[in-house]
């Protein structure tokens, strides 16, 4: 019988466990936290700017191929250094997230507008 994974969310604390043959086990992970855009205090200006939080987290287990896959695609897309999602286009993100998607990782991203949010809450997304 082969081993299975499986992601699910618990409560409103968006969580992650494993559960492996029904048996509830504590697997370690590593978290990593990006940022993109400058979050600007919305009374400065009138119009849309865009602000995001995206966290990836990568189960130890997964992590050499998530390590190698990102190496793979670098290599594939002769990107020197760090892949700036920004950089991307729609075909490199899809490859991307195929491939994350067999190692997996949960992402998890809040985005915001700061056209439609107050001072505070910037600040609170800061």
């Amino acid at each position: 019988m082969q081993d299975s994974i499986e992601f699910y969310r618990h409560g409103s604390e968006k969580s992650v466990q494993f559960l492996f043959f029904s048996t509830l086990k504590v697997l370690n992970m590593k978290t990593f936290i990006d940022e993109a855009g400058i979050f600007t205090d919305p009374q400065q200006s009138n119009t849309h700017k865009v602000s995001a939080v995206g966290a990836l987290v990568i189960p130890d287990c997964f992590y050499v191929g998530v390590c190698a896959l990102l190496t793979q695609l670098k290599d594939q897309w002769r990107v020197k250094g760090e892949i700036k999602g920004s950089e991307l286009t729609e075909n490199q993100v899809r490859s991307l997230v195929e491939g994350l998607e067999k190692h997996n990782v949960l992402f998890d991203a809040v985005i915001v507008d700061s056209k439609f949010c107050t001072p505070a809450t910037i600040a609170n997304h800061k």
